[in-house]
């Protein structure tokens, strides 16, 4: 694990490529293929995988994903082969992300707009969130 850095910046050292089918449903997996080696902290070139790792050293591998296309709830997770040896999968992100051309973004920032101003009683005191 490697953290700090420069505003939360950081240096790809794999960059890989998960393309999964439109219409892929749960449970689906699909193999992670690799794009290319990056660079280190320093900006020199690394090894493409398979590597091999001293001792405290780390490698950061980003996964570009492309989503089946069908509206809902997604959650993708990752794994990989260490020493002939299959790791757990690991989630991307703590939760369900949703997928849909139709979804909105809601704030209270949004509903400050004129056309939600109208749509809220005058003087109310409740608390609103509104389409941007």
């Amino acid at each position: 694990v490697s953290g700090g850095g420069c505003g939360g910046g950081f240096t790809a050292t794999e960059l890989f490529a998960a393309k999964f089918a439109p219409t892929a449903g749960a449970g689906t997996t699909v193999t992670g293929a690799f794009v290319r080696a990056g660079t280190d902290l320093n900006g020199n070139p690394v090894q493409p995988i398979p590597l091999t790792l001293q001792p405290g050293k780390d490698a950061l591998m980003v996964v570009a994903v492309t989503p089946p296309t069908g509206a809902g709830y997604y959650s993708f997770s990752f794994a990989t082969v260490i020493d002939n040896t299959a790791t757990p999968f690991a989630p991307f992100t703590d939760g369900q992300i949703l997928l849909d051309s139709a979804a909105r973004n809601w704030t209270g920032k949004a509903c400050q707009a004129p056309q939600m101003q109208s749509q809220i009683p005058p003087g109310s005191s409740d608390a609103y969130i509104c389409p941007s």
